[in-house]
């Protein structure tokens, strides 16, 4: 990915210029976040997708001082995309014919990305195959957490135990985390995950999406829209060896879309999914208390695959909830304080870097200043994790 400036501004042109008169697949998309309310107080977030849009291109520009407008004219209308300020091509073919794949991309001043459009010669992944099969990873046994860099590099202390963990049931049992994003498992239950692990549980990921629609693509940007699938996935597989995980099950699905799939699909194939490894505890979100669609929306298609089963092999469910309003559910069942397991979870959020580079900038930041009050603050939000037990019949507390 290179910004748009110079020389690489003039290529640019030039490569946009070598798809006019071309059949294309356009990949449209702007967004604030899903979690531009919760964080950033907007009260009116707005963003809209558009995936493998076919045209035919009579002219494209790319004007401006900068950040640059992008114009497509089609046999049928035009496209129109603005505040661009990087690009790049993939893929390739012979004799000055276009690339594979076209990007621009708009970061802001954060790196976070606000806008992308994509030209490609074919229908685009990017991730995802909308219900369609299951891939199994299974992992090496996780490095011991000496290995692994100190919480942060910080001053601030690390208890010598945490409390106590959502309970699993008989020696050797079987534990599923089961989340849409690479890096929920880690905030939401890294260190839940990593004590069970260590108790001698098998533990095993459930990862709905690759999450090649985050916003963030490292600080500084090291992704792209084309290779943040791929990013995410070997990210995902670090962090969870650093955890302790046994086996990652990939369920593929596009992200951002998982409350629009088809919901018995999906029920049906975390049913599938549960009965293949019979856990005597999952951990997800919990529904309507965690934010994201995605988040909310899996906590609900988990409960209701759940509820299928006969009661008396029914896994305990329980959810992460930390939306606003969240007191309404009322104490937490368990609240686990990572403790010794502190390391481990550290160790995974350094994996997912694609997604936690801004975090750990900020923590330096408090370092340097050396508040020390500020900084166990900071490290206090990523300590602890809370659950609340599922009623997996009305998908509440019970």
């Amino acid at each position: 990915m290179e910004r748009l400036e110079g020389a690489a501004l003039e290529r640019a042109r030039a490569a946009l210029r070598r798809w006019e008169g071309r059949t294309a697949y356009v990949h449209l998309e702007t967004t604030q976040g899903a979690y531009a309310r919760h964080h950033r107080g907007e009260a009116h977030p707005v963003g809209g997708l558009v995936q493998n849009a076919r045209v035919v291109i009579e002219r494209a520009s790319l004007l401006g001082p900068g950040p640059y407008r992008l114009g497509l004219v089609t046999v049928d209308g035009y496209a129109l995309v603005e505040g661009l300020t990087h690009w790049e091509e993939a893929g390739g073919g012979p004799d000055g014919r276009p690339e594979d794949a076209l990007a621009f991309y708009a970061l802001l001043a954060d790196g976070k990305l606000a806008a992308a459009f994509i030209l490609s010669t074919a229908p685009r992944a990017l991730a995802g195959r909308a219900l369609v099969g299951t891939e199994v990873l299974d992992l090496a046994a996780a490095a011991e957490a000496s290995e692994h860099p100190a919480p942060f590099g910080g001053t601030a202390s690390v208890p010598d135990a945490g409390s106590g963990s959502p309970p699993l049931g008989p020696p050797g049992a079987t534990v599923l985390s089961i989340f849409p994003h690479p890096d929920d498992e880690t905030f939401a239950a890294g260190a839940t995950l990593a004590r069970w692990a260590a108790s001698g549980a098998r533990v095993v990921a459930v990862t709905l999406t690759l999450g090649e629609l985050g916003r963030s693509l490292g600080d500084p940007p090291f992704a792209t829209r084309l290779t943040l699938s791929d990013v995410r996935r070997q990210e995902l597989a670090a962090a969870l060896r650093a955890l302790g995980v046994e086996r990652i099950v990939l369920m593929h699905l596009h992200d951002k879309t998982v409350e629009f799939v088809d919901r018995e699909a999906l029920v049906r194939r975390l049913l599938e999914t549960i009965e293949t490894y019979r856990p005597q505890t999952i951990v997800t979100y919990y529904p309507g208390y965690a934010v994201h669609p995605d988040h909310d929306a899996t906590g609900e298609a988990v409960a209701a695959a759940v509820a299928r089963l006969p009661r008396d092999r029914r896994p305990a469910v329980y959810g992460a909830a930390f939306a606003p309003g969240w007191e309404r559910l009322g104490p937490p069942d368990y609240v686990v304080e990572a403790g010794a397991f502190w390391p481990k979870k550290l160790a995974a959020l350094r994996a997912h870097a694609s997604q936690t580079g801004a975090l750990f900038r900020e923590y330096e930041a408090l370092l340097a200043a050396g508040d020390q009050a500020a900084e166990a603050a900071f490290l206090a939000r990523f300590r602890e994790e809370r659950f609340w037990r599922v009623d997996v019949e009305t998908g509440r507390d019970p």
